[in-house]
């Protein structure tokens, strides 16, 4: 009896530390590399059209109070914030650089070609983005592999 308690608390102290690894892997800290395009040595080509003075948009409803957007704002350091707001794009230009609370990803460019994730940390399912970058606007294809939606939609560029 004594070998079968002794048996089921090895068990359970093993089963504890392994759950206490899988919370410590999943900090802030590690967060950033589990994106499929982050890098840290980030660097945007000086010959890239990508605007980041401002941010890219699209009309996703219209009621008798007003419009809804879907907002892409880029960052020099490779970070990409997406908005679904009920509100105008200068006042989302405003808004501060923050992660918290944000759909957010990583984004890499090749040529005139963009490629990013976007996802909030506690969803498990990120939304993939390929697309094509011109002067004043961008061309998004978009999938999201557990809701199985795929969208192509055209985003206009808005400067503040």
């Amino acid at each position: 009896m004594r070998k079968l308690i002794l048996f089921f608390g090895i068990i359970i102290l093993v089963a504890c530390n392994t759950t206490q690894k899988i919370v410590e892997s999943e900090t802030e800290t590690s967060r950033p590399s589990s994106f499929w395009y982050y890098d840290a040595d980030f660097a945007l080509a000086d010959s890239c059209e990508l605007q980041l003075a401002g941010l890219y948009f699209r009309i996703v409803g219209e009621d008798t109070f007003g419009d809804t957007y879907k907002l892409f704002r880029f960052y020099d350091d490779g970070l990409v914030i997406a908005y679904v707001v009920y509100n105008t794009p200068d006042k989302v230009v405003e808004l501060e650089k923050t992660k918290e609370g944000n759909i957010h990803g990583y984004y890499k460019v090749e040529n005139d070609s963009l490629f990013f994730t976007t996802r909030v940390y506690h969803d498990k399912s990120p939304t993939f983005y390929r697309g094509k970058i011109f002067t004043d606007s961008l061309i998004l294809h978009s999938h999201n592999y557990v809701s199985k939606t795929k969208t192509t939609h055209s985003y206009y560029f808005y400067k503040k």
